[in-house]
Order: structure tokens, then C-alpha cells, then sequence
């Protein structure tokens, strides 16, 4: 039973998992020339960026369409609480993609995902495409029975949908189980296969 609970999700660092990328990595900034800082929690994350692997073909080799384009920096505040959606993309992104976060105070750290022991991603990556067929006519009089036919069946989709507006579900029928002399039982409607009638 779903709950229908929402909340927002907030780019501070709850805790560092032991044994993580983020446990070794060092933040890299303007006071930090020895490279001593690391991250912690309690830091808040203003930016994500995407750093992709590079090619395996050469540009030439590769078709436009295979070509990934670099992903835009994510940005989190309060008014784009993005991180959801930054979990999303570090899914779909390809082996050896690492990302470079900002923290509040201006450092950055890069990090590379790992894959997650006790946890299950739903999504299995495949993208399905909705079979297509083009028919095209090979006369112009074969063209004008199509397009009557086209017409004919966008209108009748219309007409249905507009001629059950309005209309009752047939499971609301209300049955009277104690009938009176003065008052005949109604009887519940035969399509009505629910028992939300009685």
C-alpha cells in the first residue's frame, strides 16, 4: 500500500561509507595546497559535473548519432533540489564516468561511482520503440481512399470518447437490499462485473 508521501532530498553530507572513493579522495581548492581536506559530513554540495571517459573510436570513425555530448553541471540549492535527478544520470552514464562535486566553500573533489552492494536499480536500460509501419500510396486515387479512411476513424475516435463523457460507471448502481411494497428493488446492471454495486 502506497503511503503517497513526498520529501526533499538535500545535497548535505549525512555520513562518508567506509571503504568508498569519498573516504580517500582529497577536496582540492584555493587553501588547500597541501591536499590535506577531505570530505566530511556536514559539507553541502552546490554543483555536480560530469567528466565522460574518453572514446574508444576516433571522432571520424564515430556516427553523429553514437557521439555522447557532454552532460550540463548540475546545480543544488534550495530552489533546485536536483540530487534526485543527479542519481538518475550517474545510472545511465557510461563505465568510467567520474563526476566532480563543489562544495559550499568553492572546493571541488572528483570521484568515480562504484557500484552499490545493497542496493538494486530497477531501470534495466532498455528503450523500446513503438513498431511503426509507412504505408504510402501508389496512386493518387489509392491516396484518396487512405486519407477518407485516416479521417473517417480520427472522427470516430472522437465521437466515442466524446459520446461516453458524462456517462455512469456501471458499477455505480446502487442496489436496495430491503425492498417496500411502495419501493420495487432495483436490480444491479448485467455488465457490472464488481462487487463495489453491492
Amino acid at each position: 500500500m502506497a503511503a503517497g508521501i513526498a520529501y526533499r532530498i538535500e545535497s548535505v553530507i549525512d555520513a562518508i561509507a567506509p571503504g568508498s572513493p569519498a573516504e580517500t579522495a582529497t577536496l582540492k581548492g584555493k587553501d588547500d595546497a597541501g591536499g590535506s581536506r577531505k570530505l566530511a559530513p556536514g559539507m553541502t554540495i552546490v554543483q555536480a559535473e560530469f567528466i565522460l571517459p574518453p572514446p574508444e573510436k576516433k571522432a571520424a570513425e564515430t556516427a553523429p548519432e553514437d557521439r555522447l555530448s557532454q552532460p550540463s553541471a548540475l546545480k543544488f540549492s534550495d530552489e533546485k533540489p536536483n540530487w534526485p535527478a543527479f542519481h538518475s544520470s550517474v545510472q545511465e552514464m557510461p563505465p568510467g564516468t567520474r563526476f566532480k562535486l563543489t562544495t559550499d566553500d568553492g572546493s571541488t573533489v572528483e570521484l568515480e561511482p562504484v557500484a552499490a552492494a545493497d542496493w538494486f536499480n530497477p531501470d534495466r536500460g532498455l528503450y523500446l520503440d513503438a513498431e511503426m509501419v509507412e504505408i504510402r500510396a501508389q496512386s493518387f486515387g489509392q491516396a484518396i481512399v487512405m486519407g477518407v479512411r485516416e479521417a473517417r476513424d480520427s472522427v470516430g475516435q472522437v465521437y466515442r470518447f466524446l459520446r461516453h463523457l458524462g456517462r455512469k460507471s456501471p458499477c455505480a448502481v446502487w442496489v436496495d437490499r430491503s425492498p417496500s411494497p411502495s419501493k420495487p428493488a432495483r436490480r444491479p446492471r448485467k455488465d457490472c462485473r464488481s462487487c463495489c454495486c453491492f
